[in-house]
């Protein structure tokens, strides 16, 4: 260094120190710029992952959601048509029993005109029909009655 000195004038040395303190400043600067550009470059790589990834996660919670939306309509509509089955059970049930009650009926009718028309009591059970004889009739003509009459 000596010799460097011995050599050069001192407003030589300056200028070279000032030109090695401005390179390194200028390296210095430009590393910190490659940097913020390697980190806004990593950044925006790493907010594409993001949304990707949270493009996903909705797209799959929009489809989870519509197919519990869905499931809930057909079960729905599955306890709709099963209430409007039992429904229409049971009005048939009911519609069943009416017409066996309307038949019982009918037939009750025919057997009570039948036995109108083959139980006529004698003159003196029409006067009075509380007594033993009468009573013993009745009962051994509707006994006959029974054992003959079909519907």
């Amino acid at each position: 260094m000596a010799r460097y000195m011995a050599e050069q004038s001192e407003s030589n040395f300056f200028a070279d120190v000032v030109k090695i303190a401005l390179g390194v400043f200028i390296g210095s600067l430009l590393a910190a710029v490659v940097y913020t550009k390697y980190m806004a470059w990593e950044m925006n790589r790493a907010l594409g992952e993001f949304n990707t990834a949270l493009s996903k996660d909705t797209q799959r919670v929009w489809s989870e959601t519509n197919q519990s939306i869905q499931r809930s309509r057909d079960d729905a509509q599955r306890r709709v048509a099963a209430a409007q089955i039992e429904k229409d059970r049971v009005a048939e049930q009911a519609r069943q029993r009416e017409i066996a009650q309307q038949q019982e009926a009918e037939r009750d009718a025919r057997r009570q005109l039948a036995w109108e028309r083959y139980y006529q009591p004698s003159a003196a059970c029409k006067a009075d029909s509380s007594t033993m004889t009468c009573a013993n009739a009745f009962m051994a003509a509707k006994k006959r009655f029974l054992e003959q009459y079909q519907d």
